[in-house]
């Protein structure tokens, strides 16, 4: 476990000791019974019908004015929970948070929308949550309806949106708005191409503007792209804060042991003899038989096999910095694609 994030002195954002429980009950019977007993007094339930949940537990760290910070980790480790409670949008069970300066959220699909007004109406509303006067919005509203690109849907009931349509309309609202801070969940990953490199540069734009910015992605380029520093959750608890690319390896690891198991014997992102910006920093070996333990009809004529009348393929293998054959490989890795050919005509 490491944490080389240490407390920001010129912090907007202070977390301490913050925890969400969740009581879970055995059945609706059970919770409708549990809540009229209350009215009595009654607080204790035994554990065979209620049991507690920890969502989140104990997270403590600062981030400082214009920081962009990475929250990753796999499904279900509380990063949208932690971004839930610093938004405002859900009350902590227990420790401290203070954010200073106007928050603008993009979190799950909908949240601060009414599904049965248009997207021109829901606008109005959104930008009230945000702090923005009506005759403010009213002057942007041009802007907000040239970002989010939904044509006559604009003016239709969300109801009738698609989950991008949604976002194109959250995400067009934010672009208008002038933050302190700002946070993002993987809401973006629903949109199109397109619309996600424009939601990209005004991100960038953000952060030029020193706009303090929270970023929750399973897409560690984005992560890596966007912040200098990540912190890592596992099963509610933080695991590591600190540089964004350390942090991207203990994910990855993460993540490729729990599906791949023993094949994803990797070395740390730091240790990596790829040089990202100049190719391999590694030697290349003096002599290295790219046909060697290939057997050469492996491909031949199997189904999804590529070939001619002239040649076909023989092998394709992917080799890391040092020429070995490898399956998974971390971002930032660099990759050889060794392609062999036979030619079937002299």
């Amino acid at each position: 476990m490491s944490f080389s994030g240490s407390p920001v002195s010129d912090s907007c954002i202070e977390i301490n000791g913050l925890s969400k429980v969740y009581r879970m009950w055995r059945s609706p019977e059970v919770r409708a019974k549990a809540a009229f007993l209350s009215l009595f007094g009654r607080t204790k339930f035994p554990p065979t019908d209620v049991s507690d949940f920890s969502a989140v537990q104990d997270i403590t760290f600062s981030v400082g004015k214009g920081e962009s910070v990475g929250i990753i980790g796999l499904n279900g480790s509380g990063k949208s929970t932690l971004l839930q409670m610093l938004a405002g949008t859900l009350k902590p069970s227990r420790g401290t948070m203070k954010v200073d300066g106007r928050i603008a959220a993009l979190l799950e699909l909908g949240a601060g929308f009414n599904p049965d007004f248009t997207g021109r109406e829901n606008v109005y509303l959104n930008a009230a949550i945000l702090g923005i006067s009506r005759a403010e919005i009213e002057t942007r509203m041009p802007a907000v309806q040239a970002f989010a690109d939904l044509g006559e849907f604009f003016d239709h009931p969300l109801k009738t949106y698609s989950s991008g349509m949604y976002v194109r309309l959250g995400f067009a609202v934010l672009s208008q708005v002038e933050p302190d801070v700002l946070i993002i969940d993987e809401a973006l990953a629903v949109g199109d191409f397109l619309f996600q490199q424009k939601c990209f540069d005004t991100m960038r734009q953000f952060k030029e503007r020193g706009s303090t910015f929270l970023f929750v992605s399973h897409s560690m380029g984005m992560v890596l792209e966007l912040c200098s520093r990540a912190i890592v959750l596992e099963h509610g608890k933080m695991i590591f804060d600190g540089p964004a690319a350390q942090a991207v390896a203990m994910y990855e690891e993460t993540a490729v042991r729990q599906r791949y198991g023993a094949i994803a014997e990797a070395s740390p992102i730091e240790g990596h003899s790829a040089d990202r910006h100049g190719g391999a920093s590694s030697a290349r070996p003096t002599s290295y038989d790219l046909c060697s333990n290939v057997d050469p009809h492996v491909l031949r004529k199997e189904p999804g096999a590529i070939y001619s009348s002239d040649a076909e393929l023989v092998f394709l293998r992917t080799l890391n910095d040092k020429f070995e054959e490898k399956q998974l490989y971390r971002v930032g890795e660099n990759i050889t694609i060794s392609v062999g050919f036979q030619t079937l005509k002299s």
